[in-house]
């Protein structure tokens, strides 16, 4: 039932013009991350990582999904230092708005905290009419193509060794810029996630995986917690 709904929801979110933008946050230390790379024979490669910055740098990041005939997918991305509160989430979501031309916005992320802190819930409660919410299942980033850029970053980071906080900002930012200019490697997140993306129906994006029990979630009317299923 519940996906049934949320199939219609975004057929009802592409015929109102709105954008079905799928959200997640990721984080870079400057902890050593070791991949196979290339060194002179019977010289084995060092990294010499930073040890005196215990500081992170945080991406908020949204992934569009083309929901309409020659649409494109997009990538949206913010880089701050330290962990991520409420307030950073609703300057993204001001600076999503602008990006994306002040088309009403259709959110979809999972429970984390900050995305249901209280001035976010007074941020989205002030504007219903551009923004509207419906959470992914718990312990699902699975069903979250955007997790798959985050992947692509990492992986693209590996053996990076930035000297200060500003540098791992940049290193961050580089690499999702590049993705933002690869449509096609962005639309096969999706067929990662078991989302089908074409210009005549988007149930498939409200059908849960085969052989799941899992569903999607709208945040319901006044923006209450979540009733979640703790597995033991």
């Amino acid at each position: 039932m519940a996906a049934a709904r949320l199939a219609t929801r975004q057929k009802g979110a592409r015929r109102s013009g709105a954008v079905l933008a799928l959200l997640d946050k990721t984080g870079h230390s400057f902890r050593a991350r070791v991949g196979s790379t290339w060194a002179l024979v019977a010289h084995a490669p060092v990294l010499h990582r930073v040890e005196r910055y215990r500081r992170e740098v945080t991406s908020i990041v949204v992934l569009t999904a083309p929901l309409r005939p020659g649409e494109r997918p997009h990538l949206v991305a913010r880089h701050i230092e330290g962990s991520v509160h409420g307030s950073d989430v609703v300057a993204f979501l001001r600076y999503l708005y602008r990006r994306l031309g002040g088309r009403p916005v259709w959110l979809v992320w999972n429970w984390l905290q900050a995305y249901r802190a209280a001035d976010v819930k007074r941020f989205l409660q002030q504007h219903l009419q551009d923004f509207r919410v419906h959470f992914l299942p718990s312990y699902s980033p699975d069903l979250n193509p955007e997790e798959q850029c985050n992947a692509s970053v990492k992986k693209a980071l590996l053996n990076a060794l930035p000297e200060n906080i500003e540098e791992l900002r940049r290193q961050a930012r580089r690499e999702f810029r590049r993705l933002q200019h690869c449509p096609a490697t962005l639309r096969a997140y999706f067929a990662h996630a078991g989302l089908s993306l074409n210009s005549t129906s988007c149930s498939s994006l409200g059908r849960r995986p085969p052989g799941s029990s899992r569903e999607w979630r709208e945040l319901p009317e006044g923006l209450r917690g979540p009733r979640r299923d703790r597995r033991r």
